[in-house]
């Protein structure tokens, strides 16, 4: 009879709840020209997804394989938990068929902690992965380079800021997470601005084209037209 070696419930929580080295797993941006990549998209909720989130997630993480020269060769969105990665499989297969890498924003698009809650305390919140759910997404991966922008070690309020600037960029300021503006902000940005929507709209441009020229709300375009019309 093969005795059994006692672990005690002391290092058991400590091995749940101890964060594991996330970079001996995954890549630091580690995207070179010429690279092939499969982009790996993930949001927890539908109601993220109806809000566009996804759609934003996807172009940012296009817009910054375009810079670095390397070819986008499939994308595998995907909305659910993060707690098991039950899409990485079909972007492992797509990668292995193109030699291509897998690319994410943050290792928790890939994996989080079993005991993450993003409605929970903020101890619950800041979780990171701990080292079974590393191997085990070295596991699924089979050996097909996982990449993320962001450090794999970054901290929640690292990932929370890199969503928020996507979703100001996807939303021309309207979305995401509000931005801290300086007084006079609107102001500034009018006067700075303002000739060149004129000028767009002399040249018979429409609202929506000066909003996807210049990336300014087609409300706001509309309100600074009618007042220097107006004499405002």
């Amino acid at each position: 009879m093969i005795r059994r070696k006692k672990v005690s419930a002391k290092k058991t929580i400590e091995r749940i709840f101890t964060p594991g080295d996330a970079s001996k797993y995954i890549t630091h941006d580690g995207i070179q020209q010429g690279d092939q990549v499969v982009l790996y998209c993930r949001v927890s909720t539908r109601q993220q997804n109806h809000n566009g989130n996804l759609d934003a997630q996807e172009q940012y993480l296009r817009n910054q394989m375009g810079k670095r020269d390397a070819k986008v060769v499939h994308v595998v969105r995907y909305v659910g938990s993060g707690f098991e990665p039950l899409r990485l499989p079909l972007a492992v297969r797509f990668a292995k068929q193109h030699g291509a890498k897998i690319v994410a924003l943050s290792t928790d698009r890939f994996i989080r902690h079993e005991s993450f809650k993003s409605t929970g305390s903020k101890k619950a919140r800041k979780l990171r992965v701990n080292t079974r759910g590393l191997e085990d997404l070295r596991e699924i991966a089979k050996g097909v380079e996982l990449v993320t922008l962001l450090d794999p070690n970054a901290s929640l309020e690292d990932c929370i800021k890199l969503q928020s600037e996507i979703g100001q960029q996807a939303k021309f300021n309207k979305g995401g997470r509000p931005l801290k503006r300086k007084p006079g902000y609107k102001k500034q940005r009018r006067l700075k601005f303002l000739e060149k929507v004129i000028q767009l709209q002399e040249q018979g441009k429409s609202i929506r084209d000066i909003e996807k020229e210049l990336k300014i709300p087609s409300s706001t375009v509309h309100s600074w037209v009618s007042s220097f019309f107006n004499g405002d």
